[in-house]
């Protein structure tokens, strides 16, 4: 049997990685840890059905927190997750109970750019093959703070 070496990426999380380690015959020989960007542990597969093609794009520190809410998003259907950039973006995901995802990015005082929006659906976790159009809206904060938004909804993949 030949033996393929390949980079699984983190975030698969540690509960896949039993199934996987069954399914695909894998055995971890080395990687970098989380000390490296990005994080990578290198894999053997020494039996088991064969691997799948996978193209893995690298892992920008934006992929990096995208995934980690997506994921998040995933495991509590209905909750909003968000994070702040230090550009001063806010990105906020909610993987609906109905299948679809929600994006909302936010800045106060002005609106995200068509730049900034491609730049995190060009950075999320899964591809998006639809031609997502954001919808443009603001609103005040109990604080008397005026945000202006970004927001967009697709179907999840399943």
């Amino acid at each position: 049997m030949d033996i393929q070496s390949t980079t699984l990426p983190t975030h698969i999380s540690f509960e896949d990685w039993p199934a996987l380690k069954e399914r695909f015959g894998l055995r971890i020989v080395g990687g970098g840890g989380l000390d490296k960007w990005p994080p990578e542990l290198i894999i053997e597969q020494t039996g088991g059905v064969p691997m799948p093609e996978v193209v893995v794009k690298p892992l920008s520190i934006l992929g990096f927190v995208l995934a980690g809410l997506v994921h998040q998003a995933e495991l509590h259907p209905g909750q909003v997750l968000e994070h702040a950039l230090k550009s001063g973006l806010t990105v906020k995901v909610n993987c609906e109970i109905d299948g679809t995802t929600r994006l909302l990015l936010a800045r106060k005082g002005v609106y995200p750019s068509d730049t900034e929006f491609a730049t995190v659906l060009a950075h999320w976790p899964y591809d998006i093959s639809l031609d997502v159009v954001p919808e443009k809206f603001e609103y005040n904060s109990n604080h008397n703070t005026r945000w202006f938004c970004l927001r967009a909804r697709w179907e999840t993949p399943k």
